[in-house]
């Protein structure tokens, strides 16, 4: 079990697996949940609309374009930064924006890889004078809970939790929730086990 100071975010990218976003979304925030992860920016929106009258926080997994940030602020999106070049526009552009920052700890999918995980363990002054709201990263085979993997992300991504403690962490999708509380952080991030499926075989 967890301990409960853990919050619970619902994962509801690509139209919320298939079921229909705008209801599952309205469904979720009535039964209390107030964060939500989508993949892109206009699923975020559409996250905003059936979210009318939440005070929800929306993090957008594939970070932005430039071009997007009017977008970001005007549904108050909060973008999953993947890269040092993202953080450093976002501090040309819009410093005050909200965001994720995604430690790819071995997925190898999104998120700032080993050299630039270093380079920000480093020198963590990176993301002074920005606005991060959370660190995440993605556990790879959380669905077998032998596979060593799952130790070394957890580890990995402990590092990072260590440098930044102010900033809530997040590191297990369905599976991983399953793994047990070392696993948990601040944030779960459950997706599939919303909706009925079988995270572990």
């Amino acid at each position: 079990a967890s301990n409960s100071s853990v919050a619970v975010g619902a994962v509801v990218k690509a139209n919320a697996y298939g079921l229909g976003a705008m209801e599952v979304l309205s469904a979720l925030a009535r039964a209390g949940c107030r964060t939500f992860y989508v993949a892109h920016t206009s699923e975020g929106e559409e996250a905003r609309r059936a979210l009318a009258g939440f005070d929800a926080d929306i993090f957008v997994f594939n970070g932005f374009w430039p071009v997007e940030i009017p977008a970001l602020r005007a549904a108050n999106l909060f973008p999953v930064i993947n890269d040092l070049a993202q953080v450093e526009s976002l501090r040309l552009l819009a410093p005050d924006l909200p965001f994720g920052l995604h430690i790819d700890t071995g997925m190898a999918r999104l998120g700032l890889g080993d050299a630039e995980t270093e380079k920000l363990l480093a020198r963590p002054q990176i993301l002074d004078g920005l606005a991060p709201r959370q660190i995440m990263s993605h556990l790879a085979c959380a669905d077998d809970p032998k596979a060593p993997l799952n130790t070394l992300q957890r580890r990995r991504f402990q590092r990072v939790r260590e440098q930044f403690p102010h900033i809530p962490a997040s590191l297990s999708n369905s599976a991983g929730i399953m793994l047990g509380a070392q696993y948990h952080f601040d944030v779960l991030r459950p997706g599939l086990a919303l909706f009925g499926g079988c995270p572990i075989p």
